[in-house]
């Protein structure tokens, strides 16, 4: 992907999410809809959803063939690393207070995930579909994860704004910093599955992990992010290193 597509990926994205977002913002001051009201829901989906209609404008082939390639193709060779970077965020969360919310039912869990899907999931097409592997290109993996996840991060401050979000109850700053770490375990799984649809289902686990458990933020937490950084890196370096080997086996030969 050139470097112009991917400006208009940021632009489309930042430019229409922004767009609903803030007319919803404004409707809220005004009293005349809710965040959790009909209008108020359809306005924030519409908003939540243009990472994934950005990343499809953005794309060569827009066929309907060559689009549900994009979206749901897949290698389950990358099924391991998908469930170790899930186990990892589940153990973390759990144990940073070690008590669940108690808002919903555990035998909900499964369709409360599926539904997170639906509600931030698919943002992955663009972030992990389009720019990580825009920037991979030119850039060493763990800054083109970085400037992803800050990216990716800074895309929801209008949520600050937005009564009823519940997103101020996080500073912002830390908000950037978790999806930051959340981008070294996706960028992973982007690229040892060779899908973006193992992605949605990460972001959505990682989604109804935050509505099923209290989070603490402490130093349980710095060590699990800090955990999904590392096992990122060395899985990453691992790749590096062997496809090295691999070219100077064939020079060599």
């Amino acid at each position: 992907m050139k470097l112009n597509q991917l400006t208009k990926y940021i632009a489309g994205t930042y430019v229409m999410g922004w767009v609903f977002w803030g007319l919803l913002i404004l409707l809220i001051n005004n009293g005349v809809t809710t965040y959790s009201a009909p209008l108020g829901v359809v306005l924030f989906v519409l908003g939540g959803y243009t990472p994934t209609v950005a990343a499809i404008a953005v794309q060569k082939n827009r066929d309907p063939k060559s689009i549900l390639k994009f979206l749901f193709k897949g290698d389950s060779k990358g099924l391991p690393f998908f469930l170790l970077f899930c186990v990892i965020l589940a153990v973390t969360f759990y144990f940073t207070s070690r008590q669940l919310s108690g808002d919903m039912a555990l035998w909900f869990f499964p369709v409360y995930w599926i539904g997170q899907m639906f509600m931030g999931g698919f943002e992955e097409q663009g972030w992990r579909g389009v720019m990580q592997p825009a920037l991979e290109k030119s850039l060493p993996f763990p800054v083109a994860v970085i400037l992803t996840g800050i990216t990716w991060g800074v895309w929801h401050l209008p949520l600050w704004f937005m009564a009823g979000s519940g997103q101020d109850e996080f500073p912002f700053y830390a908000f950037v910093v978790f999806c930051v770490v959340l981008s070294f375990g996706l960028a992973v799984i982007r690229k040892k599955t060779n899908s973006v649809i193992y992605c949605c289902v990460f972001h959505a686990f990682n989604n109804a992990l935050l509505g099923y458990i209290v989070i603490g933020v402490n130093g349980v937490l710095a060590v699990g992010g800090g955990a999904i950084i590392i096992v990122a890196l060395a899985i990453w370096y691992a790749e590096k290193h062997r496809g090295l080997a691999g070219v100077q086996a064939r020079q060599v030969s």
